[in-house]
């Protein structure tokens, strides 16, 4: 028993009052975390599994995207490309064989986005990069591109010019 044990235990029998548990020297009691529910812990465990890329425009030093993925290993991960182009979804599919734990893809998807590489993402799938020029590997934004919908090969395509003027698919 230390001294601080020995004094506290003669006061309480000097006062005749209960017994209270020593704590441990140096250590305050923490107080008791308020209870969590479902919807944040799910909350909390989503944003646990979510990456993160934040792309900016070389021209003007504006966001140019933000590219947010969601890794599942049981079913498809989930891909979300905000950009001018607007907000597109894509799922990635996971690996049949799920007890591997080596998606190459998601992996690839991860540290490219954590990295904000967007060089690395543009070679996963030119899709995921609306806002990226090859050409030039550099990233801008919507006021930079000159926009022209294309009917041929595939109606709905948007063709992009850039600064620089290279001319490139933005989106299929």
């Amino acid at each position: 028993m230390n001294r601080r044990s020995v004094i506290a235990m003669l006061r309480t029998i000097l006062r005749r009052d209960p017994p209270t548990p020593p704590t441990p020297e140096g250590r305050d009691e923490a107080p008791a975390a308020p209870p969590r529910s479902v919807e944040n812990l799910v909350a909390e465990l989503r944003e646990m599994a979510t990456t993160r890329g934040r792309f900016v425009c070389a021209r003007h030093g504006t966001e140019a995207a933000v590219v947010e993925f969601v890794r599942r290993y049981s079913d498809a991960s989930e891909l979300t490309i905000d950009s001018y182009a607007g907000r597109r979804w894509q799922r990635v599919p996971v690996p049949a064989d799920e007890a591997t734990f080596g998606d190459r893809v998601a992996e690839g998807v991860q540290d490219a986005l954590h990295n904000a590489d967007v060089i690395s993402l543009h070679l996963l799938n030119p899709e995921w990069t609306p806002f990226f020029c090859p050409s030039c590997a550099l990233v801008y934004c919507g006021q930079c591109w000159t926009i022209t919908e294309n009917d041929d090969p595939w109606p709905g395509t948007l063709r992009g010019i850039c600064p620089e003027g290279h001319a490139t698919v933005l989106t299929k």
